[in-house]
């Protein structure tokens, strides 16, 4: 037993149940699991709130100070070197115990509490060799290659193009190989560069993967400038070159704006290319304003990214309309004695053979959307949803099934909140799982997927973190529990678990998509299966 649950376990059971999640307990309430002793509470409080909660979370840790005999209290003031000037717990609550703080760490030798390595053991040093063959850390795949050569042929001529690549194939990467070359090729000063998306979570992985892969091809300073959600709050200021990434709510926000308008001028007199996301969608009314300005025809270039060069699955003047408005230029991938790329990316072992199943949630939820004009769900609907009890026992049942299969299982959960519930049920009932979020401390998620890749860990849950940049060679089961409606989003999840060997991944795979009919999203694990047809 560790020195958190010994710590935990002297509070006693009464005390422990006012910490545990009412979402959990209602949870385990349909599941039968109730009458927890304190030694079980402890667990699921660590479980659900983390190891370090018993220092973060100020009721536990006032209470775990309180927990101190007199002498105790005394003696780790000294060991805090405070002053006592009244009742030794009053002065030590007082204390500033933020993360990495000093208090911080002295609480943590003080209760001797275990501490998990910020850095993994590194690799043994290999003997030097005449011949050595070196590996890039941000390689492309020769058919990546072939397309970034032969969509910089285009960009040489012409000011707009499709780059349209199917899920797994690399887009985003290919992508970052062609803005790379264009901020190192360029003969201005200070270049710029946009990139465009309708989602925080997706502007959120362009910045990520561009602070990535710069570090690697790049050959002078860039600023990396995010202008979406909360960043939006302060100026867009661009005085130097720069990657700059805009939610598409964030563009037109600027263009309105009677206050703030110039700000969206003055980066439109700056941009050399700008890049969307999801370029399908560039002809609807929402981004006609905001890409007539920043890549006015005979402007700045324009880099669409896609894995469905269409606007529609049915509409073929819509598609047709596509096609005009990038000049009808498209780089795809065009593979010798192969009929499309698919076959080829799995034939080669780029990616896997899969199995799709959809499971469907009959219910209702408390609300209801336009299915006209919605774009994709907001955090507060994804917390809600993830708060349906009735489906969490539908998903739950799933992964248990998957995981008695012996599975390596990655599930998308609904919202931070949502990832935590699952976790701590699946543990509870036995099955060695782990929770990954945004907040989860770099040592600590760096563990858990070192474990998940080692075997260590059957079930990987997340909630906004492994879409992107994430390699689990074993993992061959998807869970997307979380609704959307970008099929770039849905793509990238799914492209955790559809990577074959030649890419890190297995031969076969699972994708199984929670679908809620009441709001009638069955379209994109239909257009992801779609996607095949078109290029046969």
């Amino acid at each position: 037993m560790s020195n958190q649950q010994n710590i935990l376990k002297k509070m006693g059971a009464a005390t422990l149940e006012e910490f545990i999640d009412e979402d959990l307990i209602e949870l385990l309430s349909y599941l039968n699991l109730t009458n927890f002793n304190s030694e079980s509470l402890a667990n699921i409080i660590l479980d659900f709130e983390g190891p370090e909660c018993i220092i973060l979370n100020k009721e536990l840790r006032t209470k775990a100070i309180n927990s101190l005999s007199k002498k105790e209290a005394y003696r780790f003031c000294e060991f805090l070197q405070i002053s006592i000037d009244r009742d030794p717990w009053q002065e030590i609550n007082q204390q500033n115990f933020t993360r990495n703080s000093a208090s911080f760490n002295k609480f943590k030798e003080w209760f001797n509490i275990d501490i998990i390595p910020s850095t993994l053991d590194d690799d043994e040093d290999e003997d030097r060799e005449k011949s050595l063959e070196i590996i890039p850390k941000y390689p492309l795949f020769p058919h990546q290659i072939n397309a970034v050569e032969e969509a910089r042929k285009i960009l040489s001529k012409d000011d707009r193009l499709i780059l349209h690549m199917p899920t797994g194939a690399g887009k985003t990467r290919t992508a970052m190989n062609l803005i790379a070359d264009f901020f190192r090729t360029s003969e201005r000063d200070e270049e710029v560069v946009v990139w465009l998306a309708h989602s925080e979570e997706l502007c959120q992985q362009a910045a990520e993967e561009f602070e990535n892969s710069w570090r690697f091809l790049g050959n002078k300073k860039i600023n990396l400038v995010r202008h979406f959600s909360s960043f939006t709050r302060f100026p867009l200021e661009i005085k130097k070159s720069s990657f700059v990434v805009m939610s598409l709510q964030s563009a037109h926000a600027l263009i309105k704006s009677v206050q703030r308008d110039g700000e969206f001028f003055g980066l439109s007199q700056a941009v050399g290319l700008t890049v969307i996301d999801e370029a399908h969608k560039a002809i609807a009314k929402t981004y006609e304003v905001v890409l007539s300005l920043l890549a006015p025809v005979g402007g700045g270039k324009l880099l669409g990214l896609t894995a469905t060069p269409g606007r529609s699955l049915l509409n073929v003047k819509e598609d047709q309309k596509l096609a005009e408005f990038f000049n009808r230029q498209k780089v795809s991938l065009n593979v010798e004695n192969f009929d499309n790329p698919i076959d080829f990316l799995r034939s080669e072992g780029y990616l896997a053979s899969q199995e799709t199943r959809l499971v469907r949630y009959e219910g209702k939820h408390e609300f209801d959307i336009d299915k006209e004009n919605f774009d994709d769900f907001t955090t507060a609907q994804l917390d809600q949803i993830g708060k349906n009890t009735e489906r969490n026992l539908i998903i739950l049942k799933e992964i248990e099934a998957e995981a008695r299969r012996k599975g390596r299982i990655i599930v998308f959960a609904c919202s931070v909140q949502h990832a935590k519930l699952l976790n701590s049920v699946l543990k509870i009932r036995g099955f060695v799982s782990a929770c990954v979020i945004g907040e989860t401390p770099s040592n600590l998620r760096e563990k858990y997927i070192k474990d998940f890749k080692n075997d260590k860990l059957q079930i990987l849950i997340n909630y906004g973190v492994l879409t992107t940049g994430f390699d689990a060679p074993r993992a061959n089961v998807a869970v997307i529990a979380r609704p959307t409606q970008s099929i770039v989003l849905y793509s990238q999840m799914v492209g955790r678990v559809i990577r074959g060997p030649k890419a890190g991944g297995t031969d076969t795979c699972k994708i199984i998509t929670v679908v809620d009919p009441q709001f009638g999203f069955n379209d994109l694990s239909e257009s992801f299966n779609f996607w095949n047809d078109i290029w046969e």
